[in-house]
């Protein structure tokens, strides 16, 4: 094989990715969460459970050693980064299990131009840093299994410990990389099995910032919603005010949102599962396309032919999630659980790719047979990414950043600001990244949940409430004054009566 193919295939793997993800960004700050995850890291606040202390740590890092652009932009840029690498992995994955290097590249490209992965990867989102280290802890697994060699499998097992403190979407996968990862051809020591558990313990420990921050942060009183007479634990600086364990356990487990302890236990309700295969395999088709999805199947065939392990370890990785995806139907676009997933079905078509290259050598040149199938998988990524071209339109998506400004414009400067999660996030960006806001403080939370706070600060400063669509909800002791409601958002004003 000529080394500079692999070199160029191993690069464009990568940076080809990497170059349409820089070229459709998102430019500026979003809404919800995403506006969230590109104020937290920069100021090193507390995010919202269980708080994903490996992205705000490095995400910090990242925002402030890498000073070009927008601070919004750069955090967006940390997550395209995430996903061309977790692209690359899946390259370096089929590369590891003997497929020629060009068609494993076209085959990570399935994973990275999908209309999901795609759009997760060119904003600032946790899932991006996720599934970088799933990708990195199952390619260390494959690697451990095949070579036996001790490394491989401490590295697998710090790159699980990374993904937990990033997001606990990991525990999905945990099954199907352990059993890559223990059930070796040579059993592993007693040592060598302790030293990989205590690798993955230790970036737990990320978790520890979370109330040593709190402290400090309570301590400075930095949090400018304690001003207005906010007790501690508000979003953005110190959400949860996880300085006392109380706080710091209902913080890890997500005490606060019970829809996803309903949605963990769905994985027992298999009168569910028809309804499940459906959903994921609607969003599978779309994100790949026929084609691909036949050269997943046939690759998962003649891996389950040559090594059952790896086969069901891969379909434990892919498929354990989806129950808990399709049923957390808090999350809006509960698709990017999917991620983990749509990774394995490109490996797989990696796989598939090869296996239709050893049997058909039988009668053709493999040269040939390398060629046509790098021209379907070329013309699947394609076709992918001439469907999906819209997303490059984001890069002109100014909506949050004139958001923000008609907020400065139609408010006073020490006024305050009651708004929900959608809106509040952007603001947030504002007031503690770019520091535009002058005194105005923001409070997230729904107008009706705080109207007795309102009605009181009222008295003593300008108060503003932002609706989405909804006229205004009764605040007992005060009346509500529009002041800009052509178009949702929807800005009042609360006057004392």
């Amino acid at each position: 094989m000529d080394s500079k193919v692999r070199a160029a295939c191993s690069l464009a793997a990568f940076l080809v990715p990497l170059g349409v993800y820089t070229a459709s960004l998102t430019p500026g700050v979003g809404f919800w969460d995403t506006a969230e995850m590109q104020t937290v890291p920069y100021i090193f606040g507390v995010a919202h459970p269980p708080g994903f202390p490996a992205f705000v740590i490095l995400g910090f890092i990242f925002s402030h050693a890498y000073a070009v652009g927008p601070i919004a932009w750069r955090i967006s840029l940390f997550s395209a980064i995430a996903v061309a690498a977790a692209t690359w992995f899946a390259f370096r994955t089929m590369e590891d299990a003997g497929v020629h290097p060009v068609p494993a590249a076209l085959a990570s490209w399935t994973f990275a131009f999908g209309p999901i992965v795609w759009t997760r990867a060119t904003r600032a989102e946790v899932h991006a840093l996720a599934i970088l280290f799933i990708s990195v802890a199952v390619w260390a697994a494959l690697r451990a299994r095949t070579t036996g060699r001790p490394a491989f499998l401490y590295t697998c097992g710090a790159f699980v410990g990374l993904a937990a403190a990033t997001h606990p979407i990991i525990i999905w996968a945990l099954p199907g990389i352990a059993l890559l990862a223990f059930y070796a051809r040579a059993p592993w020591s007693k040592k060598t099995v302790l030293l990989a558990i205590l690798a993955a313990i230790a970036p737990l420990l990320l978790y520890l910032y979370m109330p040593l921050r709190s402290f400090i942060l309570s301590r400075q009183r930095l949090d400018p919603t304690l001003a207005i007479g906010l007790p501690p634990g508000q979003p953005f600086w110190d959400y949860g005010h996880t300085v006392n364990w109380y706080n710091f356990f209902r913080h890890l487990t997500g005490a606060q949102f019970p829809t996803k302890g309903h949605a963990l236990t769905a994985i027992l309700h298999l009168s569910s599962y028809p309804a499940f295969a459906s959903s994921f395999s609607a969003h599978a088709v779309l994100e790949f396309g026929i084609p691909v999805l036949v050269l997943a199947l046939v690759g998962w065939l003649w891996l389950a032919f040559d090594d059952r392990v790896t086969a069901l370890a891969l379909s434990l990785i892919c498929l354990c999630g989806v129950p808990f995806a399709v049923s957390y139907i808090i999350e809006i676009d509960y698709d990017r659980y999917f991620l983990t997933a749509f990774w394995c079905i490109a490996v797989l078509a990696g796989a598939g790719a090869q296996a239709v290259v050893s049997l058909a050598a039988r009668r053709f040149r493999s040269a040939a047979v390398i060629g046509m199938l790098s021209l379907v998988l070329l013309a699947a990524v394609g076709d992918t990414v001439y469907a999906n071209r819209q997303i490059f339109a984001q890069r002109n998506d100014h909506s949050a950043d004139q958001f923000v400004d008609r907020i400065v414009r139609e408010t006073r400067p020490n006024g305050i600001i009651g708004a929900p999660w959608v809106f509040a996030a952007p603001l947030a960006y504002a007031a503690y990244v770019e520091r535009r806001l002058d005194e105005r403080v923001i409070e997230s939370a729904e107008p009706p949940l705080v109207a007795s706070r309102l009605a009181r600060w009222a008295k003593q400063r300008p108060v503003y409430v932002i609706y989405y669509e909804t006229g205004p909800q009764p605040i007992p002791g005060a009346r509500q004054v529009p002041i800009d409601i052509v178009a949702p958002p929807l800005l009042y004003r609360v006057v004392p009566r």
